[in-house]
């Protein structure tokens, strides 16, 4: 079982919001996924739906994810069989499951992997390293030097990935 971080980038701050993109690293591996989500027709057939911020702010323009997005089915299969048996964290657990609630409604699939709080998994981990709070900082300042950027959702999930990394390898040094 390895422990993989998981972002979702959402389509606004809106009730109505649509995952864009959604991205993940697994602990120990370089390698970073990153995948755009097409958007579901039901999506931006809503009333109030202004293809608009934060794709913009992102950089991610919404005629992109129409002509290299996924599909939601091809994204959920995809996200089933990569994560299966995975300890999968989320920094914004409540938020991106809801996101990922909206995805597999819209491709008729179930999530067969379980989203935890990466917060608390932190603490705990935090604990069970013997660890305070300047060790935490340190690796924090230490994960944003090497990804300045968490607003898209690979960067995201890698920037958590090697903040847990500089924890682990913090508690050897101590």
């Amino acid at each position: 079982m390895a422990l993989v971080f998981l972002s979702v980038t959402a389509s606004s701050y809106e009730a109505n919001a649509h995952p864009i993109e959604v991205g993940w690293a697994a602990l120990n591996c370089g390698k970073v996924h990153a995948h755009l989500i097409a958007p579901d027709e039901s999506w931006t057939s809503e009333p109030r739906f202004i293809p608009i911020t934060p794709w913009q702010r992102q950089d991610i323009p919404h005629e992109l994810l129409i002509c290299e997005g996924k599909t939601p089915s091809f994204i959920c299969r995809l996200l089933n069989y990569a994560l299966e048996g995975d300890r999968v964290l989320s920094d914004c657990q409540a938020i991106d499951q809801k996101l990922l609630d909206r995805l597999y409604r819209s491709s008729g699939l179930r999530q067969e992997f379980e989203l935890e709080d990466a917060i608390k998994a932190v603490e705990q981990h935090l604990d069970n390293l013997g660890l305070g709070s300047l060790h935490f900082w340190k690796c924090f300042a230490k994960a944003t030097q090497g990804n300045p950027s968490r607003i898209r959702a690979g960067d995201n999930a890698k920037w958590w990935r090697e903040f847990w990394e500089s924890l682990s390898a913090s508690a050897l040094n101590k």
